[in-house]
């Protein structure tokens, strides 16, 4: 079968190597399965990485994968931002045809904006299409007026919708109409499959993976661990990450003087949150996952067996869980977490 997907997203520059990453794992899971597969990526690059883009030179070539090089000068101005995003997928479609065949199938991934192109395609060459969400402005209800009700003529024209966690299936059926929905994970990139799951050590790492913001809440980690180390002077925190709220933490951590136990690692080249890729990612490695209450990971921890939930967001809450933690830190099969998550999430049973 002959795929074509369409990222929301700019892919594959290296001023933003994290984009698209949903759509790489499954670009190369279809190859490993025999498919033919294009990648759309029509998106503007982003004006915030001007000084990168223009520094860094002009991007190598993807196999399989058309891009826009364009820098968009209008993120803000969703009709001119929608408007170029459409124009230049329809060019990037004529050509993909040109270089690949026809395809049998297109998948968007997110409404906005590879689903409007993706709809505009279906109609225009009698093609059916799949779309698979794991937008986060759709978990946070942002849209609204005529703009969501072009998003609900979306979901209705798709010839499937696919969420990647059971909490944005829920939110889509109640807030956009989509009735038939199915629930398919992200995918566990490989390079976890061939990982040691490891064993307990004589202390307590806690790691935790994201973009340092408010939204990632890490501050009330930090006052839960604060808590923690009186009692267990050996456990250590690491933060990795880079974002907005950077300094402000590392201002906490003097304050609270933790320099000793609390380090900042930066970011990496994956960090992959409307499922929680990095929670399946932690459980492939072997690792029980401690997580707050917030869509994804509901669906993905079971509590004594592969991690702990804590009851809130708070640092009360994240602390009553660490603390809980400790208690039972012996008890977790490592072996049984990674195996039960690579055989779950792995690219073939996607």
């Amino acid at each position: 079968m002959r795929v074509f997907l369409i990222s929301s997203e700019p892919y594959g520059f290296p001023e933003a190597p994290l984009l698209g990453v949903f759509q790489k794992d499954l670009k190369e899971a279809l190859l490993g399965e025999g498919h033919d597969v294009c990648m759309l990526s029509p998106a503007g690059r982003s004006l915030k990485k001007l000084g990168a883009i223009v520094s860094g030179g002009r991007s190598g070539h993807l196999e399989g994968v058309m891009r826009n090089r364009a820098v968009n000068f209008f993120p803000r101005v969703r009709f001119i931002e929608e408007s170029s995003f459409v124009s230049e997928g329809l060019r990037q479609f004529d050509a993909a045809v040109r270089a690949f065949g026809r395809p049998d199938i297109v998948h968007a991934h997110n409404a906005v904006y590879a689903g409007f192109l993706a709809k505009t395609i279906a109609l225009k060459h009698g093609l059916p299409f799949v779309l698979t969400e794991h937008s986060s402005w759709i978990l946070k209800k942002v849209y609204r007026g005529n703009f969501k009700r072009r998003i609900d003529k979306v979901y209705a024209a798709a010839d499937a919708v696919v969420a990647v966690s059971e909490h944005l299936r829920c939110v889509m059926r109640d807030d956009y109409g989509v009735s038939d929905c199915k629930v398919i994970a992200n995918i566990l990139p490989t390079v976890f499959s061939a990982l040691p799951s490891g064993g307990c050590r004589d202390h307590t790492t806690f790691i935790n993976v994201g973009s340092l913001d408010d939204n990632k809440n890490q501050s009330e980690l930090v006052k839960a661990f604060a808590r923690i180390l009186p009692d267990y002077p050996e456990a250590r925190l690491v933060l990795v990450g880079d974002g907005p709220a950077r300094n402000s933490l590392g201002s906490l951590v003097r304050t609270l003087r933790l320099e000793a136990a609390v380090s900042f690692r930066g970011r990496v080249t994956r960090l992959v949150e409307t499922f929680g890729v990095v929670v399946i990612e932690a459980l492939a490695s072997g690792l029980p996952v401690i997580a707050t209450p917030c869509g994804g990971p509901e669906a993905i921890i079971e509590p004594g067996i592969n991690g702990l939930f804590a009851q809130g967001t708070g640092s009360e809450d994240i602390y009553q869980a660490m603390l809980k933690f400790m208690r039972v830190r012996d008890t977790f099969d490592r072996k049984a977490i990674a195996d039960n998550a690579r055989r779950q999430y792995s690219p073939k049973e996607v």
